[in-house]
């Protein structure tokens, strides 16, 4: 229990959760500002993107499976030639910081996949999956 100084009970809260409360966030890679640990720290990396790009992050988080870090984005039709370039010009920072990478049609297919959508995967050093050697395997195949 907290004490912060004052006598009244609805001033002192506790620091800790009660044990039945439910987790609602996911597992992410430990934070860091130490160069020699070398980890990577998603607040650092989002610091970094624009504010586009920071709501496409966060668009694409809302997509994706966290059994196994894939996201997927449905394709644009061909005739929205303008808004296929606008997400590629906010994507393209995420991929260049290593938040996540496209997989491959060939990969698509071999992880049974639909090819009608846009296919990447979250680096699974910064965000922990379920199955986090396959994860890790797959990120690896993506080089």
């Amino acid at each position: 229990m907290f004490d912060s100084g004052c006598r009244d009970k609805k001033y002192q809260y506790s620091l800790s959760q009660p044990k039945t409360e439910k987790k609602d966030y996911q597992v992410i890679s430990s934070f860091t500002t130490n160069e020699e640990n070398n980890k990577t720290d998603i607040l650092e990396l989002m610091g970094k993107l624009s504010p586009a790009s920071q709501v496409l992050l966060l668009e694409l988080k809302r997509t994706y499976a966290p059994t196994s870090n894939v996201v997927t984005y449905p394709k644009f039709s061909t005739t929205d030639s303008q808004k296929y370039k606008t997400f590629s010009k906010y994507i393209t920072p995420i991929i260049k910081l290593g938040i996540i990478k496209r997989i491959a049609i060939n990969h698509v297919r071999n992880l049974e996949l639909s090819e009608d959508n846009y296919n990447y995967l979250f680096n699974p050093e910064i965000i922990s999956c379920t199955r986090q050697q396959q994860a890790k395997y797959v990120w690896k195949m993506l080089n």
